[in-house]
């Protein structure tokens, strides 16, 4: 039940929300470093978070960089 909701959320925050893919990383990073602390006993990732990665695809990163001439 509660990978459902962090996939809700996670898709919440890439897809209708307008962050930049580095504070999407960074918000990934925390969500999992909070669930290895309580639920995983700051030893492992427990499988709530461990299925997804903080990375953000090289598409994604790519898109965030582009600029038409309007804004030069």
């Amino acid at each position: 039940m509660q990978i459902k909701k962090i996939s809700a959320l996670l898709d919440i925050m890439e897809n209708h929300k307008n962050y930049r893919p580095s504070t999407f990383e960074k918000y990934k990073l925390i969500l999992r470093l909070v669930y290895k602390v309580v639920y995983g006993n700051n030893k492992f990732y427990p499988e709530q978070v461990n299925w997804f990665s903080i990375k953000v695809s090289k598409d994604r990163s790519r898109e965030s960089f582009t600029l038409d001439m309007a804004s030069i």
